[in-house]
């Protein structure tokens, strides 16, 4: 129990030290590319459907990840059964 409290007192730590460290220039920067991105994506939904879009390079992505799992796995039985 005294683990775990101290394992969540250091993460909290170590997040609100890199939250001091990272100036406010860079988030904001950041905030506003993603308000870009996303008011991109909104008027692009006039043109065609994002949704659909999304869900089409979630299905890729997904595809891709798991080949490359596939792929991984494949790897270690090779080596394992390897003489």
């Amino acid at each position: 129990m005294i683990k775990r409290i101290i394992t969540i007192v250091s993460v909290v730590a170590i997040f609100t030290i890199l939250s001091q460290i990272i100036p406010d220039t860079i988030t904001g920067q950041i905030d506003g590319a993603l308000i870009y991105f996303l008011s991109f994506l909104w008027n692009l939904n006039n043109i065609l459907d994002v949704s659909t879009l999304i869900s089409c390079f979630q299905v890729i992505i997904n595809f891709i990840f798991g080949v490359c799992i596939f792929w991984i796995f494949h790897y270690i039985l090779i080596l394992t059964t390897s003489d």
